[in-house]
């Protein structure tokens, strides 16, 4: 799993990548953590985000990359 973030129209393009499969969800004003984030949001934001394992790995990819060591 792969996390970029490219600068969109009043907000934030957020992608994972996983494999050969990417999800892309727009963000007006992404918060520098998702730790308080349920599995069922981050779900719907991203289909990929299936399991409780992948959850956290995002969670941690998220914050890394807000906090600007991701890009």
């Amino acid at each position: 799993m792969k996390l970029t973030k490219k600068k969109a129209f009043k907000g934030w393009n957020i992608t994972c990548h996983l494999g050969m499969n990417t999800y892309t969800s727009w963000w007006t004003s992404p918060p520098k953590s998702v730790d308080n984030a349920g599995i069922e949001y981050l779900k719907d934001r991203y289909r990929c985000i299936s399991t409780s394992k992948r959850m956290e790995n995002f969670k941690k990819m998220y914050k890394m990359l807000m906090e600007g060591e991701g890009e």
